[in-house]
């Protein structure tokens, strides 16, 4: 048969089988047949033996090598565990410090956020404050509103304080003050009463020839804000 393989089965032979030249019979060895399964089987066992000897071999060389190689430098197990130790150490340090560069960049770009809105915040709550009391006296309350914006602070829970000359606090005074004492130095910006002569007063200028910028336009009010110092 062609998947089969006859071997000589030498350890099945019988001991005490006559031999021919003892003028006995000629004994013919039994011979055994096995089928190519078998024999894979077998070669296939054989190779695995020889596999896991050969690897334990590597495994105890591997195992020698690094012996040596530990005894030579003078590598003990504290040394070794120490080392091990501040290892460790070194990654929890570079971990924290990665941490702490993040939460930085994180800090920084909200305190951005912050004084963007910050400024903004404290530049409506300014503006609203002298807008409201400059509409009352006079014609062009945002020119006011620039002119005397330097005059002002705003505190950290909000409030608007008047400035002196000086920078500091001026004690006693109000946003009316810092407006009304504008007013007498830039008249030109001052609110028309209905005092102020008799008649119809048509462009605000009480019937009379207007000679300078007109007020009445903010083109004009410009002109004349350029024209006269502070």
């Amino acid at each position: 048969m062609p998947d089969e393989t006859t071997l000589t089965d030498a350890e099945n032979q019988d001991g005490n089988a006559p031999d021919a030249s003892a003028g006995g019979e000629k004994q013919t060895p039994r011979v055994k047949t096995y089928t190519q399964d078998e024999v894979n089987r077998f070669v296939a066992d054989r190779l695995q033996r020889d596999r896991v000897s050969s690897e334990k071999k590597l495994e105890q060389a591997r195992e020698d090598a690094v012996s040596t190689w530990r005894e030579q430098n003078g590598l003990t197990d504290d040394i070794l565990q120490k080392l091990e130790g501040e290892d460790k150490t070194h990654a929890d340090l570079k971990k924290i410090a990665r941490e702490k560069s993040e939460l930085e960049k994180a800090h920084e770009s909200l305190k951005s956020k912050f004084d963007l809105a910050h400024g903004k915040l404290v530049d409506s709550l300014t503006r609203s404050a002298v807008l409201s009391k400059a509409a009352e006296l006079s014609v062009d309350p945002e020119s006011v509103y620039l002119h005397i914006r330097g005059r002002l602070k705003t505190e950290d829970d909000y409030t608007v304080t008047v400035l002196g000359d000086d920078g500091s606090p001026a004690h006693g005074s109000e946003i009316g003050d810092l407006i009304t004492e504008l007013l007498e130095r830039k008249p030109f910006l001052k609110k028309a009463t209905g005092d102020e002569g008799g008649g119809a007063r048509p462009n605000g200028t009480g019937g009379r020839r207007q000679t300078g910028p007109d007020l009445g336009t903010r083109e004009g009010r410009n002109a004349a804000l350029k024209a006269v110092e502070w």
